[in-house]
């Protein structure tokens, strides 16, 4: 028996990113990325019909996490996500080789247990609790700590 006929392939995830295009008339492309040799340079290769590739500013590239949200919403990298209340961020963490969610602007939710939750592909049902509410690039501010008050 093959493994597509066990059923393991079906669980692959999709692997693909998103930047914010380099050029004013167009906005966040979805595909593939490649950097350039000083990694100071990115284009992100998708396919809508037509093969396009487009450059993209490296700081705004996220990973999708193979993962939606409540909505059905893709989540990527750098996601803001709602959840039990706190706007976190979608974060990949090389030390737990995992994506996690991380509140910057909540002191109780850091260096805590409650820090960060580690998304784990397959064991995702809290995820039916997150809602995709914005990304640090469009709108940072959701998660920028106010000085003022």
């Amino acid at each position: 028996m093959s493994l597509l006929q066990k059923g393991i392939y079906d669980k692959m995830r999709n692997i693909k990113f998103r930047g914010l295009s380099v050029r004013p008339d167009v906005a966040w492309v979805y595909g593939d990325v490649h950097f350039g040799v000083d990694n100071l340079k990115a284009h992100i290769h998708q396919v809508k019909g037509i093969n396009v590739s487009c450059f993209v500013d490296p700081e705004t590239i996220g990973q999708f996490t193979g993962l939606l949200d409540k909505n059905g919403v893709e989540v990527y990298g750098k996601d803001i996500v709602t959840f039990l209340d706190v706007k976190m961020v979608v974060e990949w963490r090389d030390c737990c080789a995992a994506w996690v969610l991380f509140s910057p602007k909540e002191p109780q939710y850091q260096y805590a247990d409650m820090q960060e939750y580690v998304i784990e592909v397959g064991k995702d049902d809290w995820i039916l609790n997150c809602e995709v509410i914005g990304n640090t690039t469009d709108t940072p501010k959701l998660i920028t700590p106010d000085l003022t008050s």
